[in-house]
């Protein structure tokens, strides 16, 4: 293993060496150093309960997201027009400045903080805060002398111009004066995070994603000039994050945070666990995030492009959004279980754990494909019903999100090296074939298929034949668990969407939008409908709805019977076992 397995191991070892696990899943470790009663132990949260509300509200939003995603494309592009809508992406996908400098260092800080909180050493704590603030500050210089290159160098080279060149510069503005919060952002979720508070943040998104929204109808019909109401959703957003989210840190949880000097091994600690999440995340910058820019400066007029890939774009990025979000949790999982030694645990995650994304993955993509046309038009009007093969043929990178449960297992294991590597690789390889395919063929189909060619190769087949080996998967137990049920449902929602037309066609002739919403939401009812009774169909579907009937029932049971401890723990849900296969 690498130099990230190993500070994994330590940090497993750490931890366990530090805390016992009680009955009722709390955890007993030492209290703060320093503090009134130390070396008394004391009842901490158990992570699991406590996680079990952070993700109900992290799964609440994937849904509300992407709807008011979805709809608020079309209100802005009808409100601004195609060019300053294409001169607003284009200056705010920048925002990827942050990701590439942030160099992985959340990631890294949210590990070390979390370890630190549970071993009760203060000081630990305020040191890593304190190289968070350092780095951060920092950080922020260089994304803002960036951004004022794009302002006087890059720009005069595109084309833009009159309104939509004043757009893009007030944005890259506005951009540079909130960009000390991104950092401070970060610093602060890892702190509620290590304090296990991770309801907190998620809550705080949901409420600032509606109040945005709801903002920014309101203003827009009203009249309001664009950037201006900009200013106003991002001045809500500080508020309704900063405010709260401290208040809970200070009042709530009681930390204190103290000036102190880190310690070299304190920023080795950081650089060692970023470095790999660095080239992560820097590989999935080069292969989506600079796409607006690569039509930005490889198109004559790239403002109404940039509308058609930001439309047609939308489903794949949504999708990618939620898997990642809902295999997240999966890497703290794995690493407990394989310090364990839990070689049973491990199977049900590489097995049930893909049969549960597949279940959840699958429908949306399929249904997405198949009637891409109507919804485009539904969505966006008639004019973007010829950009269909375009949807499509974007839904074919989404491939690799099949196996993007199994991804975050080896990342959970301390697998990374191989997979950040042919993640850049690919990514590197995307950049000059897009651009030299956008501009060959003048379109905004070159982006698409760069992404298409090299993601399915980096993200899908290398990385799959080296987790086929290295997690040591059966195929027989594999196409038995984790691919039964969601095939059988992925055939019952072809059959159910080919035979419905024929008697509810999709789109007759001469029919209102209204008619044209409830013929497609029909249809998506009808597929969603037959996808979940051809999974029931097979043992493990069956297993899995037995399987949530029984975590609902014990949850409501909990609830009745047997109040929850003072610090909140209640039964964590463990995926289907064998034993509950017919």
């Amino acid at each position: 293993m690498g130099e990230v397995a190993e500070a994994d191991a330590e940090l497993v070892s750490s931890s366990a060496s530090l805390a016992a696990t009680n009955r009722d899943g709390s955890q007993t470790s030492p209290t703060w150093k320093g503090q009134p009663g130390a070396g008394v132990a004391a009842a901490l949260p158990s992570v699991l309960g406590r996680l079990a509300s952070g993700t109900f509200w992290v799964a609440l939003r994937i849904p509300i997201n992407a709807a008011i995603g979805f709809l608020t494309i079309p209100l802005i592009v009808g409100a601004i027009g195609e060019e300053l809508n294409g001169a607003y992406q284009f200056a705010w996908g920048f925002g990827f400045f942050q990701v590439l400098l942030e160099f992985g260092m959340s990631s890294a800080l949210s590990r070390r903080i979390s370890e630190a909180w549970t071993q009760r050493d203060h000081e630990a704590v305020d040191r890593t805060v304190v190289c968070g603030l350092l780095f951060y500050a920092v950080m922020t210089l260089v994304q803002c002398l960036a951004l004022l290159a794009v302002l006087h160098l890059a720009l005069p080279l595109t084309d833009y111009q009159g309104e939509a060149r004043e757009l893009i510069v007030k944005l890259l503005w506005l951009q540079i004066v909130t960009a000390p919060c991104y950092g401070l952002g970060m610093i602060l979720a890892s702190l509620l995070q290590a304090a296990r508070r991770y309801e907190v943040l998620p809550l705080l998104d949901l409420i600032i994603s509606v109040l945005r929204f709801g903002i920014m109808v309101v203003a827009l019909r009203a009249g309001v000039p664009f950037f201006t109401i900009m200013v106003m959703v991002i001045s809500l957003q500080i508020v309704l994050y900063f405010g709260p989210g401290f208040w809970v840190l200070f009042q709530n949880v009681g930390y204190r945070p103290t000036l102190r000097r880190p310690r070299r091994e304190d920023v080795s600690s950081l650089v060692k666990f970023s470095a790999y999440v660095f080239i992560l995340n820097l590989s999935m910058i080069l292969a989506d995030k600079v796409d607006t820019t690569v039509l930005g400066f490889a198109l004559a007029d790239p403002g109404p492009p940039t509308t058609v890939y930001q439309a047609v774009s939308k489903p794949f990025l949504s999708l990618r959004q939620m898997a990642w979000m809902l295999t997240g949790l999966l890497v703290p999982a794995v690493a407990s279980l394989a310090a364990a030694r839990d070689d049973h645990g491990l199977d049900r995650v590489k097995y049930d754990a893909t049969r549960a994304l597949l279940g959840v993955l699958l429908p949306p993509v399929l249904l997405a494909g198949l009637l891409a046309g109507p919804f485009l038009v539904v969505w966006m009007g008639e004019s973007y019903r010829q950009h269909a093969g375009l949807m499509q043929l974007f839904l074919i990178a989404a491939a690799p999100l099949a196996i993007s449960g199994l991804v975050q297992t080896a990342i959970g294991m301390g697998e990374i090296k191989f997979i950040a590597w042919t993640a850049l690789i690919g990514a590197v390889i995307n950049l000059p074939l897009s651009f030299v395919l956008t501009w060959v063929w003048n379109d905004v189909s070159g982006v698409i298929w760069g992404t298409v060619l090299t993601t399915l190769f980096s993200n899908l087949i290398a990385p799959g034949w080296y987790l086929w080996r290295r997690l040591e998967i059966d195929a027989g137990e594999f196409a038995r668990r984790a691919l039964s049920a969601p095939l059988a449902g992925v055939a019952a929602l072809l059959v159910a969407t080919l035979v419905l037309p024929c008697w509810v066609p999709l789109e007759p002739d001469q029919v209102g939008w209204a008619e044209r919403v409830a013929r497609l939401l029909l249809h998506i009812g009808v597929g969603l409908i037959a996808y979940a009774a051809g999974h029931l169909l097979t043992p493990w579907g069956r297993s899995d709805l037995r399987l949530l009937r029984d975590r609902l029932s014990a949850r409501s049971a909990s609830k009745q019977l047997a109040p929850a401890d003072s610090h909140g723990s209640q039964p964590a849900a463990t995926l289907a076992s064998p034993s509950n296969v017919d």
